[in-house]
C-alpha cells in the first residue's frame, strides 16, 4: 500500500520502467536471447502480473487522496490499521502531521505504517483514530444457527397466537 507521496513517485518511477522493459521484450525473439520460447513467455507475465499490483496500488492512492471518498469500508476489526492508513490519507493529513498529533517521531510512525500497525496494540489504534478524528461505527453481525433459527421462530410464533387469542 502507498502511505506518502515519495512512495507514490517511486511507484510511478517502477512502473514506468516495468513498461519499458515489457517493450524491450516485445520487440525481443527467443532466437535473440537464445533461449526457451516459454521463458520469454513467463518474464512477460511476470512482469505483467507486477504492472497490474502497480497500477492498482496507484488507483487507490489517487482515489483516496483526491477526497472522492469519505467512506472507509472494512470488512474485520482485522482491518481497522489498514481503514486508519486510508482515513489519514483520505484526510489530506500527512505522516508527520499525524505524527506530530500523537507525539511521536515521524520515522515511527512511517515503520508503524509500512507494518500496518503490526504488534500496535487497541488502545493506541482508538488514539490514532482519535486523531484523525474519526467516526468509527461498527455493524456486528451475529449468524443464526439452525436450530437458533427454530427457536426464534417458534416463540415469534406462539407470541403471536396469544396476541391473536382471546381470553373468553
Amino acid at each position: 500500500m502507498i502511505t506518502n507521496p515519495q512512495q507514490h513517485k517511486l511507484t510511478l518511477n517502477h512502473i514506468k520502467k516495468f513498461e519499458e522493459e515489457l517493450e524491450r521484450l516485445a520487440r525481443t525473439t527467443p532466437e535473440s536471447l537464445d533461449i526457451d520460447p516459454r521463458w520469454l513467455k513467463v518474464g512477460r507475465e511476470s512482469i505483467e502480473s507486477q504492472l497490474e499490483d502497480l497500477y492498482r496500488e496507484i488507483d487507490e492512492y489517487e482515489t483516496l487522496t483526491s477526497a472522492k471518498s469519505h467512506k472507509i469500508m472494512i470488512d474485520s476489526i482485522d482491518d481497522l490499521p489498514i481503514g486508519l492508513i486510508k482515513a489519514r490519507l483520505t484526510a489530506g493529513l500527512t505522516q508527520a502531521k499525524l505524527a506530530e498529533q500523537l507525539g511521536i517521531d515521524k520515522d515511527e510512525l512511517i515503520r508503524k505504517e509500512m507494518n500496518e500497525y503490526s504488534g500496535v496494540d487497541f488502545e493506541n489504534l482508538s488514539e490514532i483514530a482519535e486523531a484523525l478524528n474519526l467516526r468509527i461505527y461498527l455493524d456486528i453481525r451475529v449468524p443464526f444457527q439452525a436450530r437458533d433459527f427454530n427457536e426464534v421462530s417458534s416463540k415469534v410464533l406462539n407470541e403471536k397466537e396469544l396476541e391473536g387469542s382471546t381470553i373468553g
